[in-house]
């Protein structure tokens, strides 16, 4: 007897919230049932000239739990629902002047994050995670110097360190990754805050394949 109390408990330890859930659904279908929806208002209005056959109030209720856990469901599925994506890449063109003699000096190339969302999403941060370099003799992604997380910036946005940033359906902000310069080649250079001296020894060799990693954060 004692095994199959253990075996019950077990079984069923995960109804543990069982309490929680029906206060919940008290509280949900107490709203309903004084609610302005239109199976209320039909339903009192009905008390108003006679009782309901008890099949039609049996009815009622059952279908009060049912839509009370309807709207519980969907109060998580809609938190839980991603409402923010990257849904690619953007290289973007930028004429470049000599800040000395204010001429022009050649054009940028930025790699930028197209993001979406479906809501608006306050206090949006992205982060640099780490770079990685491909490796021939074990064929594969390897980790360098750059191994900590840093800042990411906004495109247009000249804050250092950058400024968190609401994200507006329809009008969203591009994240800068990294930018090369006609003058430069294809050397990378990263747009990060803070620009940390070991940068160079990642990106100043030749013949590497490079991993960007990153990460966003609302």
């Amino acid at each position: 007897m004692a095994s199959f109390r253990k075996w019950l408990k077990h079984r069923f330890q995960t109804f543990d919230l069982l309490g929680d859930y029906f206060m919940s659904i008290k509280s949900t279908g107490w709203d309903l049932l004084w609610g302005a929806s239109v199976i209320s208002i039909v339903y009192c209005a009905w008390w108003f000239f006679e009782i309901p056959p008890g099949r039609v109030t049996v009815a009622y209720f059952l279908g009060l739990i049912f839509i009370s856990g309807y709207y519980l469901w969907r109060a998580d599925h809609i938190r839980l629902t991603p409402k923010f994506t990257v849904r690619g890449l953007k290289l973007q063109p930028t004429p470049t002047i000599n800040p000395e003699n204010q001429f022009p000096n050649g054009t940028s190339i930025y790699v930028q994050l197209l993001l979406r969302c479906e809501v608006p999403i306050e206090d949006c941060i992205g982060n640099l995670r780490e770079v990685r370099i491909w490796s021939n003799e074990t064929r594969q992604w390897e980790e360098t110097e750059m191994n900590e997380s840093l800042l990411l910036h906004w495109s247009h946005g000249d804050e250092r360190p950058p400024r968190p940033n609401t994200l507006r359906p329809k009008n969203e902000r591009r994240l800068n990754v990294y930018f090369t310069h006609d003058t430069t080649g294809p050397a990378i250079n990263m747009i990060v805050y803070p620009i940390p001296a070991r940068m160079a020894t990642v990106f100043l060799q030749p013949d590497r394949r490079i991993s960007v990693r990153y990460s966003d954060r609302g």
